[in-house]
């Protein structure tokens, strides 16, 4: 005797336009796959950096397991998560989606500013 199994059907929309709201799948699949993208990213400047998880940890202010976590997977990670590690992975900025990166050409230091260039709402 088999069972039959409810189908679920998820609608993907790859092409958002208009006010047409987006289904939860659909949002849930560009989320998974933007993360998978960000983390193909990382392990591949990682691996082109020729640093070590232990260098990278020592960065990053993490225990080596912490950093051996984080290169695993990407299930935890969250954008300052990508950003932390691409910079201290390579000391540029990427776009995890497009293919485009860039040096910070000026220090960082020179970049913060005493007063912010916008006003802060709280």
């Amino acid at each position: 005797m088999s069972r039959l199994m409810p189908r679920l059907h998820v609608s993907l929309r790859f092409d958002p336009t208009g006010a047409a709201k987006l289904s939860l799948g659909t949002l849930d699949y560009m989320r998974r796959l933007n993360r998978q993208r960000a983390y193909e990213l990382v392990r591949r400047e990682f691996q082109r950096s020729g640093i070590t998880e232990a260098e990278l940890a020592g960065r990053l202010g993490k225990s080596k397991d912490a950093v051996a976590g984080l290169l695993n997977g990407p299930e935890i990670w969250d954008l300052d998560t990508v950003s932390d590690l691409l910079y201290a992975i390579s000391g540029a900025v990427h776009s995890p989606i497009g293919s485009s990166s860039h040096r910070m050409s000026p220090p960082l230091s020179a970049l913060v500013r005493s007063k912010p260039a916008w006003p802060m709402v709280q």
